[in-house]
């Protein structure tokens, strides 16, 4: 067993698998950016973001209630991930919250991450909770 598993992480196959995954990834964030870009720029991102919340709730629902996972989509991932490149990171001590392990902010936004047994995100604007994943 232990030959054939080093066997793979010499061959390469590892290394091929992450690398494949990044690109696809890349890719996805450069779409994403694309749209983001759009929206950003029309003065439309508050509404077209916050439609997205909704479609983002509906998902969520949908795969925990239909099919038992509690998941989120790749599209919401890869647009966290894109928008925190853009923010301003915030000291997670300054929030006395269990749990919190991430929080950033943008354009009004406020993210949070917590992670205990599982992990959720909520999104503030202005102070007030939009979103909150399940």
């Amino acid at each position: 067993m232990q030959e054939k598993l080093d066997a793979s992480i010499n061959s390469g196959e590892f290394e091929k698998y992450f690398s494949d995954k990044k690109l696809i990834k890349d890719h996805q964030i450069s779409r994403i950016k694309k749209v983001f870009d759009l929206s950003y720029n029309s003065g439309n991102f508050n509404s077209d973001f916050e439609t997205f919340l909704k479609w983002e709730d509906s998902f969520e629902d949908y795969w925990y209630t239909e099919r038992f996972t509690q998941t989120n989509s790749n599209i919401f991932e890869n647009l966290l991930d894109f928008i925190e490149g853009k923010s301003t990171k915030l000291n997670v001590e300054d929030y006395e919250e269990d749990f919190l392990c991430n929080v950033f902010s943008w354009n009004n936004y406020l993210f949070k991450l917590y992670i205990g047994q599982g992990s959720f995100w909520r999104i503030y604007k202005s102070d007030k909770l939009i979103f909150q994943s399940h």
